[in-house]
């Protein structure tokens, strides 16, 4: 009995196995087919695609995809990019995961799913441990995509779930010391103070700072769309950031431009930051986004709370912002328990 979208093979065992495939939506259809459980879960399966088929999000095979064997890693991606759940992701996720997933492809993209072990995982951020971060990268979109073929049906359980992600060194925030020191190399008027500026009083990321336009500031406030969380932020203008913007109006559109008006992308504001911090002879560890420490730093030293934080910065959890917090508060006790040991 044949079913609409539904394909029928053997899997390695000899067993037939039925799959469900349909705008984004596929999945292992459960028991032989005309059983309930068969049935229930075609179904479901035919309401997610018509569901699917309301709002189509549409893009075009690589050729690597449409070769793809079926049961293949490569297979698995090609899958998993054609769910509402990727294509409808921010564009700077999806350029990462897509980053990821061509090394897969060219990496091990014949791989049998169904063979990749928790030894397989391991293997391949061992083999990535000189770059801790593209091996803690590779990981999470390997976790993703097995997660979907549990999902499907491809394989019982994630083996990926069971490594865990290298251990990475934190971003240092800016000390006032060097906050000052930058300021006196690079004054107002120059772009690498523009960006300082904005990145200090907003808190920003690099990704938003290069995204901010004149027109997004309005009465003293500036309001900002973050692209990596979608969040609307709505900050008053620091007095020392409409100083600069008074003294030094922008040219074009953007806050952040070249010499003809035109914008940056973010990674070339960092890659200007850095210069600056080395024409500064400032430390090497410092990065654009230990401005973004430096601003929930300075906001925990003068009393804000949590919350208050996150209005700020938009973090989502407050496990972010709570060692800024405890951070400010240890050194508030420390300062009036050693004043009152003086007192004695």
């Amino acid at each position: 009995m044949s079913k609409k979208y539904v394909t029928s093979s053997p899997d390695r065992h000899g067993r037939i196995r039925h799959r469900f495939r349909r705008n984004g939506v596929t999945r292992y259809l459960p028991g032989d087919p005309g059983s309930d459980q068969f049935e229930a879960t075609y179904q479901e399966c035919l309401r997610l695609a018509k569901d699917a088929e309301t709002n189509p999000i549409k893009r075009k095979l690589t050729p690597q995809e449409e070769a793809a064997p079926e049961g293949s890693v490569a297979a698995l991606i090609r899958d998993y990019r054609a769910t509402n759940k990727f294509l409808r992701l921010k564009p700077p996720t999806k350029r990462q995961y897509d980053g990821a997933f061509g090394a897969f492809i060219d990496l091990f993209g014949k791989a049998r799913v169904a063979d990749i072990d928790v030894k397989f995982v391991l293997n391949m951020v061992n083999d990535l441990n000189g770059t801790p971060g593209v091996a803690n990268a590779y990981l999470r979109c390997m976790k993703l995509l097995l997660n979907h073929a549990v999902l499907c049906g491809d394989i019982p359980t994630n083996p990926a779930s069971r490594v865990q992600p290298i251990k990475l060194g934190e971003i240092d925030t800016w000390a006032e010391a060097d906050l000052a020191k930058f300021e006196k190399r690079w004054p107002n008027g120059t772009v690498e103070r523009r960006i300082y500026n904005l990145a200090l009083y907003t808190g920003q990321r690099a990704s938003d700072l290069r995204r901010m336009m004149v027109h997004d500031i309005e009465d003293g406030v500036i309001s900002i769309r973050q692209s990596k969380t979608g969040e609307v932020v709505v900050l008053p203008i620091h007095p020392a950031l409409q100083a600069d913007l008074d003294e030094f109006p922008p040219k074009g559109e953007f806050l952040i431009h070249r010499a003809d008006g035109k914008g940056y992308s973010g990674g070339v504001i960092s890659k200007l930051l850095r210069e600056a911090l080395r024409k500064a002879k400032l430390p090497e560890n410092l990065k654009l986004h230990g401005l973004r420490k430096a601003t929930c730093r300075r906001l925990a030293e003068a009393g804000a709370s949590e919350r208050e934080i996150m209005s700020v910065s938009g973090h989502r959890s407050p496990q972010m912002v709570s060692h800024y917090v405890k951070a400010a508060s240890q050194r508030k006790m420390a300062a009036a328990a050693m004043a009152k040991l003086l007192a004695v």
